[in-house]
């Protein structure tokens, strides 16, 4: 990946100390009348800078590579072969994309962008082959339909929990967690609490949620890189269980293919005996078996926003509510999910009604920090997998 630094007038970033401190009027007048805007002094690199990085013979063969890419698929897209071998070209073109998502660390493209790339072409190729334009808009429309539930559904659940840790609604789990144990953190606190939490947020949500409440409880030690790797193997056992705690298993049981009872009953014990494996190896080793780690000075310096226990019991609530709103409506889940948003939004706009200081906490400000593109790689995947299934590449 590629990390953007830069000098601005080729002086060293600001501090936060720095940052903080308000521009008297001489020094903003001196700013607007420059020929670059206080936003441009800002946010914008030096000149030098630039005239030091930039390296043009490289981006231009970037530049036509990438062209070049794209003028290839579409001569082939079009060409006579693919009409009539069309389960080939799907093929090769899934497999080429799923290839770039793996490798997209070396190939320095995101996943997302692959993802949504390979879903148009296998499409394009799909519209081309397929028995007519009518039925293939049909089947995409369809696709479409299905697919959106489930994206829906992540974004509204993401910005429910991004409101309440804006809130540092978390904070009420954190306050009461008292233990400074090795075995004790990672057998109940970090491992069957990501668990139990994981079964009614996904699986992303909870491990950030957790990563959070981690680095506060532990300081920097290759024991918190431990429970690191507990956070990111619960989640995975805890959402398995749940219909809406993991993206799998909400999508069968949002087109109906599984109930809630059912598979809480069939999925827990053996949910429970995945985390419940690797814990025990872990247990057995030294850093584990040492002695009690020191919290975080982080922890007990946060305060908690106004009215931030309402706002964490209220999202709670929503993402619980979801269930028993299908249940007692039969509409889908991401219907309950968008409620449940609907109404923390207003809340949140109405306890914070004319405090301008608190706009952060407001569910705008959410939306921009949610995890938008990891939905629009999962709008991609499903694309691709829906178009792909249609054609049976996968029988």
């Amino acid at each position: 990946m590629y990390h953007f630094n830069y000098k601005t007038r080729d002086s060293s970033p600001p501090s936060l100390e720095e940052q903080s401190q308000p521009i008297d009027e001489s020094e903003l007048k001196d700013l607007m009348d420059s020929s670059c805007d206080p936003i441009c002094s800002v946010d914008e690199p030096s000149s030098s800078y630039l005239e030091a990085n930039y390296q043009p013979k490289t981006d231009v063969v970037k530049a036509i590579a990438v062209l070049a890419a794209a003028l290839t698929g579409t001569a082939a897209i079009n060409h006579s072969w693919v009409a009539a071998n069309q389960d080939v070209a799907m093929a090769l073109l899934f497999g080429i994309g799923y290839a770039g998502i793996i490798f997209e660390e070396s190939l320095a493209f995101n996943k997302s962008g692959i993802g949504l790339v390979m879903a148009v072409s296998l499409w394009v190729v799909r519209s081309i082959g397929g028995p007519s334009a009518e039925v293939v808009v049909s089947e995409l429309q369809h696709a479409t339909s299905e697919v959106s539930e489930i994206v829906f559904f992540l974004l509204g659940a993401m910005t429910i929990v991004e409101i309440v840790d804006a809130h540092q609604g978390f904070k009420l789990v954190t306050d009461n967690i008292t233990t400074r144990k090795p075995k004790t953190l990672l057998w109940v606190v970090i491992g069957f609490v990501t668990f139990f939490l994981s079964s009614i947020l996904d699986n992303l949500t909870s491990t950030i949620v957790m990563v959070s409440v981690l680095r506060k409880l532990v300081p920097q030690s290759e024991y918190r890189k431990i429970l690191g790797a507990v956070v990111v193997i619960a989640p995975n056992a805890g959402g398995a269980w749940s219909p809406i705690g993991d993206v799998t298993t909400t999508m069968l049981w949002i087109h109906g293919q599984i109930s809630t009872l059912p598979t809480i009953q069939g999925l827990f014990i053996p949910s429970a005996v995945s985390l419940a494996v690797p814990l025990a190896l872990m247990s057995f080793s030294s850093e584990v078996n040492g002695k009690g780690q020191d919290s975080s000075d982080v922890l007990s310096s946060e305060k908690m926003a106004p009215r931030g226990q309402l706002v964490f019991g209220v999202g709670l609530g929503a993402l619980v509510f979801v269930p028993v709103f299908k249940s007692l409506t039969g509409l889908p889940p991401y219907m309950g999910i968008l409620l449940g948003l609907g109404v923390l939004w207003i809340l949140t706009d109405a306890i914070h009604y004319g405090e301008s200081e608190r706009q952060k906490l407001k569910v705008p400000q959410a939306l921009s920090r949610i995890d938008t593109q990891g939905a629009l790689f999962f709008l991609g995947i499903l694309l691709s997998v829906t178009c792909i299934d249609l054609c049976n590449q996968f029988f």
